[in-house]
């Protein structure tokens, strides 16, 4: 209970018992069965010690003084002569405020011989008006409170979940690093020759456990990230030392489907800020997605400077394919975690649909931003921004 509007209520019906000088005057509310509890009365009709019919008495009532005293809703102003007893005649003002039914003010008299004047009704339902904003104002303070509270618990929740996730992922990675240094080495034959079928066999293995072993470091990153517990460590790189390192991992790939790499780099660009690993992560993702979808042509990694909406220069690293391209209205899907976009190479392509929206993620970790312009049929650009300073 809000104790500045309890008080402002409080004021509002003892000055409006003393003005009329009546007999009782009490606010009654609806409990959560829509059966209306008297919460707020007059000094004067506390000290009558107000008490009601026995079989009115709330089972449910939050404090011993809270009364039912009826179970339903008046519409206007209702004058009464047999409310509570039939002694009393009784005046009741609905408080309403912004379309919500808050409750009734009730004024009670037992001397009265006539009807209540025009005066009378206008003065209670200023009072009213007054005591129904005062209500109005703590139940929103109420439910933002309770707002507030959800969205804390929803947090530490989500918190908990990937802090689980990521001790889980450990856990998962640890068995599959080893099976698959194992599997390479068969692959290698170091520890002699296979016959066919067992080659067969262990270079399944050994690929098939590499995807599960870059998924597994996938969704650990993204666990980290939106757990706030990624960590970059920044250093000056080799802007080409690092486009270098990372056409080299899907050089191989490349070739085995008969596409041309190409390197383009703005002569007065040499390093850059970044986190090594991550950068290359980024553009290995980006370069892997492009030969995925990209049938013949070639793919062009380039590099160069941009600036801005608040002309801050900004470094900026696109690749270029010449593939299938991206309809406008899958765009927005791209980054969201575990989404593909349906197309006529994607069933025959493995993925969750995590490589994207994670570069996104490391991307704006950087301080940078991810985006894409395509168009069916002609190719794709990601474009990956990264600060640079002056």
């Amino acid at each position: 209970m809000n104790y500045h509007s309890h008080s402002f209520i409080n004021k509002n019906i003892d000055l409006l018992h003393d003005f009329l000088n009546i007999n009782r005057c009490f606010i009654a509310l609806p409990d959560r069965n829509k059966n209306l509890i008297i919460r707020y009365a007059s000094t004067q009709t506390l000290q009558q010690e107000l008490c009601l019919n026995p079989c009115y008495l709330s089972a449910e009532s939050h404090s011993p003084d809270c009364h039912i005293i009826a179970s339903y809703y008046r519409e206007n102003v209702t004058e009464s002569a047999n409310f509570l007893t039939a002694d009393f005649v009784t005046l009741e003002i609905p408080l309403h405020y912004q379309n919500r039914d808050l409750g009734i003010l009730v004024l009670q008299d037992c001397d009265r011989q006539s009807p209540w004047s025009q005066q009378e009704i206008k003065i209670a339902e200023t009072i009213a008006e007054n005591c129904a904003l005062a209500l109005y104002q703590e139940q929103i303070e109420v439910e933002l409170q309770q707002q507030k509270e959800i969205a804390r618990e929803l947090v530490q929740k989500n918190q908990q979940k990937n802090e689980n996730f990521s001790m889980m992922s450990h856990d998962l990675r640890s068995p599959l690093t080893g099976i698959v240094g194992l599997s390479q080495m068969l692959v290698d034959c170091i520890y002699g020759d296979l016959n066919p079928k067992q080659m067969e066999y262990i270079r399944a293995i050994a690929s098939s456990s590499k995807h599960l072993l870059n998924l597994i470091n996938d969704l650990l990153d993204l666990a980290k990230i939106e757990a706030n517990r990624e960590e970059l460590y920044l250093e000056t790189l080799s802007i080409e030392e690092v486009c270098l390192a990372s056409i080299s991992m899907i050089k191989q790939l490349a070739n085995a489907r008969g596409l041309e790499l190409k390197l383009e780099i703005a002569p007065d660009i040499s390093t850059c800020m970044a986190d090594q690993h991550r950068l290359k992560r980024i553009l290995v993702n980006l370069l892997s997605n492009a030969i995925k979808f990209t049938e013949s042509g070639s793919i062009l990694l380039k590099v160069d400077r941009t600036r801005d909406r608040g002309e801050s220069l900004l470094l900026k690293f696109s690749v270029i394919d010449t593939g299938i391209g991206i309809a406008a209205a899958d765009i927005e899907k791209l980054f969201q975690p575990f989404t593909q976009i349906q197309n006529r190479l994607q069933r025959r392509q493995k993925g969750t649909g995590l490589g994207l929206a994670l570069s996104k993620k490391l991307a704006q970790l950087h301080g940078g931003d991810l985006s894409v312009t395509s168009e069916l049929e002609k190719g794709s650009c990601f474009t990956l921004y990264l600060p640079l300073g002056e």
